[in-house]
């Protein structure tokens, strides 16, 4: 709410929002990545095929966590960040 306020006031998210949103981001998509997981192993065969919904969830979710947005390395850049170990971050 902070991060949205912020720009609509025409306001640059300063390293600690960028390294909220980041990490927020980081871990929605690993959940997300764990379920669709989850729910391909539990279809079977029924997942792997080309018509199938979940075929194309899993296809979409792995290619995102793939994304130079999302990675592991941010919870590291951004607990530095926190912790005042680093005053900014090109990552973040």
């Amino acid at each position: 709410e902070r991060a949205l306020a912020a720009a609509r006031s025409g306001e640059r998210p300063g390293p600690e929002q960028r390294a909220l949103l980041r990490t927020a981001a980081s871990y929605a998509t690993e959940a997300a990545k764990e379920v669709c997981d989850f729910a391909h192993l539990a279809a079977g065969t029924a997942a792997i095929r080309n018509d199938s919904v979940l075929q194309r969830c899993f296809r979409d979710i792995h290619t995102g966590t793939q994304h130079a947005f999302i990675h592991e390395r941010i919870y590291l850049e951004s607990a530095e960040i926190w912790l005042g170990n680093k005053p900014d971050s090109v990552m973040l």
